[in-house]
This record gives structure tokens, sequence and C-alpha cells, in this order.
């Protein structure tokens, strides 16, 4: 945005420093350093021989795509359909190593907001391709999705898709 106003420079990087969940003080020297509130691994269980019944490791060896053409409607051209075809790095569009899979956003009307998130998804089909599952007993009904947790010291049988 822009600034309109005159604002003091403490403000001004305040508000700056806010927007990333962080702020700013004075060390003992007389510094000015950044406090930040990130998250911390702090874990609300620990998982072991005692507590998990089974275990099992899932890994996915399907090949991520070349590339993904999303539909959308372009706020920018009077919200008509359109597709953008968000690709690989390396990849070419003329000539994909692998398929391009189809999408559809119907609530994301902007290009770049589009543009991220098949990234992002592209990314999470080359990143995020494993998954360790176990049955516990009462101490797994405390977890909540995004909760860090310990496994520590479970044999696992390892399964393979593809």
């Amino acid at each position: 945005g822009y600034i309109y106003q005159p604002i003091k420079h403490e403000d001004l990087l305040s508000k700056i420093a806010i927007t990333g969940r962080a702020g700013f003080t004075l060390d003992d020297n007389g510094r000015l350093i950044t406090v930040m509130d990130k998250p911390v691994d702090c874990p609300v269980g620990i998982f072991n021989n005692q507590n998990a019944m089974s275990t099992s490791v899932v890994y996915d060896f399907k090949p991520a795509p070349s590339g993904i053409v999303c539909n959308f409607k372009n706020e920018a051209n009077s919200n008509i359909d359109e597709g953008l075809r968000v690709m690989m790095d390396g990849e070419d569009y003329k000539n994909p190593k692998r398929d391009i899979e189809q999408a559809s956003l119907d609530l994301v009307t902007n290009i770049n907001q589009v543009y991220s998130l098949m990234r992002y998804g592209l990314a999470t089909r080359i990143y995020g391709k494993n998954a360790l599952t176990w049955k516990c007993g009462v101490e797994g009904f405390d977890i909540q999705f995004g909760n860090v947790i310990k496994v520590s010291n479970i044999p696992f049988s390892l399964q393979l898709t593809n």
C-alpha cells in the first residue's frame, strides 16, 4: 500500500512487523531487534511402543504431473472462464515429459492467486509423498490437525503404492 499521511518511523515499522506476527524492541546495547512469534517445536503428545498398537508408512511413487491447467473465472476479464497453464520448472507445455492434469477453482478469481495455488499444488505432489499412520489408544483423541507430535521407537511396516 501507500502512505498518505506523515507517520513516525517506529509506528511504520511496528505496522509492517505485525503483518508477519512480529514486533521490534531494543536490546541491552540500544540496537533495534526483531521479536517474532514463530512456531516452536512443542509436541502435544509422544507416541512410542507403549501407546501405538500398529503402524505403517505409505509412500506414493506416482510421478508428479508436468503441469496443471486450471480453469477459473478471471476477474480482470469480466469473470470469463479462462484456463491457466502452470508447468513444473524445466517443463515445456508443447512437449511435456508426463501428463498435464486438469483442475478448476470456482471461488478464486485473481490470476496471481490461481498461479500461486497451482505452483503450491505441484510442489506438494513432489515433496508430500509419504505418510506415517498408526493405531493408538485414548491418547490419539486429543490430537488436532496441525499439532506437533513426536514419534519414537515404533517398528513399522512399509507399504508402497503407485
